[in-house]
């Protein structure tokens, strides 16, 4: 008899004739650990990580354990990102005195159920390209290959990455943008004008010293503290200056992030910076365009070829109170995709690859500050 779910959300309890999946308690740390000692060589979980994990509001861990016993035949963990529609399953093991049971499928259609309930479109994974036990399980119940990373694991051995759409849904048709990962935390801006350049021009070098040749000449110089970040019309002027085409959209003309600077010399620093590169914008053929938008502008710049980078608040993204830029990528009826040029410590760059984002979150997380500021600089060839 197969299982069947009782109950919803983390508290889900999957039950079958001899076994039942449920969220994993602090409790169940010390056979959590012996699991992976068991079924791992190497990359394993540590005790501190899994305390991490279970204690985090943005993980869960499922296991499966005997109806009649204590003891705990697999696990799972599936990890959820802030703000998007796709989770990632970061790990799934089982004891071997209980291989050939069925506990990893069972562990993986849980974890399914679990994201659905969340919300998710999709969920993603990478597995050893030698595992050929695991890819064969992952390809039986619908995930596709989409990418294949060298090096991956600690023992040099390739990983190959999966996605399944876990919901209905017709693959979205994304704009073929070559993703970078930004290198240092205030870089986000010139990492996403540096993918939107990449799409029309694959020569230009996907190199830190790019990254930071972009954010110098685009940067606002100052911000809360510390180094400056990327204001819209530096980003249009490091595009046109290297020939491109470049559109300017600001929900008003305020100086981006000022509000958060309470120096009043900072202030006027950013302020004459912001004035200067606005006319420079302009003399250099940058369109520039005042007044409220939102998806319908978004969506046309994409139907035109451009590449729109985006302004969203890093608190909804990422959980940090700072602007941060994204890289649209494609769009249909119900989402859009972006390429988050932020990879957290110890992610996979594919938790920030074609990111699905309803709609209707999208036009929250798409301003920033007090003020609600909306931003966008969408990147073509030169017309």
């Amino acid at each position: 008899m197969g299982p069947s779910l009782a109950g919803t959300g983390r508290d889900a309890i999957r039950e079958c004739a001899v076994t039942m999946i449920r969220t994993a308690t602090i409790d169940d740390i010390q056979q959590l650990v012996d699991i992976e000692d068991d079924a791992f060589r190497f990359d394993r979980f540590s005790r501190e990580q899994f305390q991490h994990l279970l204690t985090r509001g943005h993980a869960l861990v499922l296991v499966e354990r005997e109806e009649d016993g204590p003891t705990i035949g697999g696990d799972a963990v599936l990890l959820f990102r802030r703000g998007t529609s796709t989770a990632r399953l970061y790990s799934i093991a089982v004891r071997s005195s209980h291989r050939g049971r069925g506990v990893a499928r069972r562990l993986l259609t849980a974890c399914e159920s679990a994201a659905m309930e969340r919300d998710c479109l999709t969920i993603r994974l990478e597995v050893a390209e030698d595992n050929v036990a695991a890819r064969t399980l992952y390809e039986s119940i619908g995930y596709r290959e989409f990418d294949v990373v060298p090096d991956y694991y600690e023992n040099g051995s390739a990983a190959i990455r999966y996605e399944k759409f876990i919901v209905p849904h017709p693959s979205p048709e994304t704009v073929p943008v070559p993703f970078y990962a930004q290198t240092l935390d205030f870089t986000c801006g010139a990492a996403s004008l540096l993918m939107a350049l990449r799409r029309f021009d694959a020569t230009i070098e996907p190199t830190r010293e790019t990254e930071l040749d972009l954010w110098r000449e685009a940067t606002l110089i100052f911000m809360t503290s510390g180094v400056g970040g990327c204001g819209p019309f530096g980003l249009a002027v490091a595009a046109l200056k290297r020939g491109f085409q470049a559109d300017v959209y600001m929900s008003h003309d305020a100086v981006p992030f000022i509000e958060g600077v309470r120096s009043p010399e900072k202030k006027e620093v950013m302020t004459i910076t912001h004035h200067q590169l606005r006319q420079r914008a302009r003399d250099m053929g940058g369109r520039v365009s005042i007044g409220e938008f939102g998806l319908t502008e978004v969506m046309s710049a994409m139907d035109r070829g451009f590449v729109p980078v985006v302004l969203v608040s890093g608190y909804r993204l990422i959980g940090e109170k700072a602007p941060h830029w994204v890289v649209v990528t494609g769009y249909d009826d119900r989402y859009l995709y972006l390429h988050d040029p932020y990879v957290d410590d110890g992610a996979s760059t594919a938790d920030s690859i074609n990111l699905p984002i309803r709609r209707r979150d999208f036009n929250r997380i798409q301003r920033y500050g007090k003020g609600q500021q909306r931003a966008m600089v969408a990147i073509g060839p030169r017309e």
